[in-house]
């Protein structure tokens, strides 16, 4: 959300919630939820009354309130919601008192109850909540205005987007072609979308070019996009795919040995512990132990902020970093650099395959049969000895939430096991990927012995 004292709009939609909603930062660190469907309150807060048949129990201390004051609560046209504590802010001056009375503008502006005794609301507290009220009023249809605007432009690249779609379909990949780039160029021009609304279709224009091909276009297309966007999270993706284009027909004669290649050092402490370090400070891991019947974990309420994840992924950008550089570096034919940027990866504990998996096929080429060698056996370690963490870490969570059976469901099974969203995995059987490497060992070694 924006920070307190801002104004600013934030769109949510996947796993955040079942459809898709807005909710505004605005000063005194109140949110003003609206919803394009007029969703009533009671919808959007079940996201945190889990169990709870009203959610005004769960945000509030006070207890459960009558069942005509829920109504009246639940059928507002503007709601605010500052953390846990929620304020119904009613468009007629008759339901102010109630309101006020109800606690509900105490608990999110921290001033006194009135006293049981007090049975006046004096004039001046009506007029302060008026105006409070006006203004929200006044806030909330201007970013209205605002949230209309830039639907009705993002409905229209959807609209090309769903067309380009059906083209696919139908083998016509050129008019696709055509439509996916008419939606970017719509969405370059616009004051409102930025490119998390059209990356979709960036990335159809790559594949359909490589599909259809047109090698020319696609270069040309991705020195475009990566000089435009060179922030985007995907613009290393498109570098390294850019460098395999430009070195295809190229092929560099190999002139190095094992002791060229520089030793790499870690830093103190290495990329992998800090990720991991971050990862213990998100909320633990339940199981989904109080999953309502019948419902689905894309819609639980995990009570993970936002912002954990996208720390999370900006610490990974560390590692998307070296990894492009040492892809790139490939595709150029400059094995040296790639092998260092690949080592480097993983002495900063690196947990994805990539670097091993890059570095056995470079060590087969440049037929160094030790160092492939002991590539494969440092991934075969490294892996079996990640793997028996993971599955100690999920039995002790599983056991703390009573969900053992669970959590062996899964492991017997061979299966995954993500954290909320997928953010992460935590536990990973590892059983293809070992058995793939124990095979080729086997192969090196017959071949070492002959």
């Amino acid at each position: 959300m924006g920070k307190p004292g801002s104004i600013r709009p934030e769109r949510y939609t996947g796993y955040f919630f079942n459809k898709t909603l807005t909710a505004y930062s605005i000063p005194s660190q109140l949110l003003i939820i609206t919803h394009k469907n007029r969703q009533s309150l009671h919808d959007i807060l079940r996201l945190n009354s889990k169990t709870l048949k009203s959610p005004l129990v769960d945000l509030f201390e006070s207890g459960t309130f009558e069942s005509e004051q829920n109504d009246m609560a639940f059928n507002s046209e503007l709601s605010v919601i500052r953390y846990k504590q929620v304020v119904a802010s009613a468009n007629t001056e008759k339901y102010l008192k109630q309101i006020y009375n109800m606690g509900f503008l105490t608990k999110l502006f921290g001033k006194k109850e009135p006293s049981k005794t007090q049975n006046k609301f004096s004039e001046s507290k009506k007029n302060d909540l008026i105006r409070n009220y006006e203004e929200l009023v006044e806030k909330t249809e201007a970013l209205q205005k605002e949230n209309s605007e830039w639907q009705t432009e993002f409905d229209k690249t959807i609209s090309l987007r769903q067309k380009a779609q059906q083209l696919e379909k139908e083998n016509k990949f050129v008019e696709a072609i055509s439509l996916y780039l008419n939606s970017i160029e719509d969405g370059k021009n616009s004051k409102r979308l930025n490119i998390n609304n059209y990356a979709y279709d960036i990335e159809r224009v790559i594949i359909l070019y490589s599909k259809t091909k047109q090698k020319a276009e696609l270069k040309i297309f991705l020195e475009e996009k990566i000089k435009m966007y060179p922030d985007y999270r995907d613009s290393k993706k498109w570098a390294v795919r850019l460098s395999k284009l430009n070195n295809e027909k190229k092929n560099k004669e190999v002139l190095i040995s094992p002791n060229d290649i520089i030793l790499q050092k870690a830093g103190n402490p290495t990329i992998g512990q800090k990720i991991n370090k971050f990862k213990q400070k998100m909320p633990e891991f339940n199981f989904y132990y109080n999953l309502l019947e019948n419902s689905d974990t894309l819609n639980y309420n995990h009570n993970v902020p936002f912002e954990y994840f996208k720390k999370l992924r900006e610490y990974r950008e560390a590692f998307e970093t070296i990894k492009s550089l040492a892809k790139i570096a490939e595709n150029e034919g400059d094995y040296k650099k790639a092998i260092e940027a690949y080592k480097k990866m993983i002495i900063e504990e690196y947990e994805g395959p990539e670097p091993y998996e890059r570095l056995m096929i470079i060590y087969a080429k440049l037929k160094w049969v030790e160092e492939e060698k002991k590539i494969v056996e440092q991934a075969i370690k490294f892996y079996s000895d990640l793997k028996e963490i993971q599955l100690n870490n999920v039995l002790s969570l599983a056991k703390k939430y009573n969900m053992t059976d669970k959590a062996m469901e899964y492991i017997n099974q061979g299966k995954k096991i993500f954290y909320y969203g997928g953010a992460f995995e935590l536990y990973n059987p590892q059983s293809s990927r070992l058995e793939k490497w124990n095979k080729r060992l086997e192969k090196i070694s017959d071949k070492m012995n002959k």
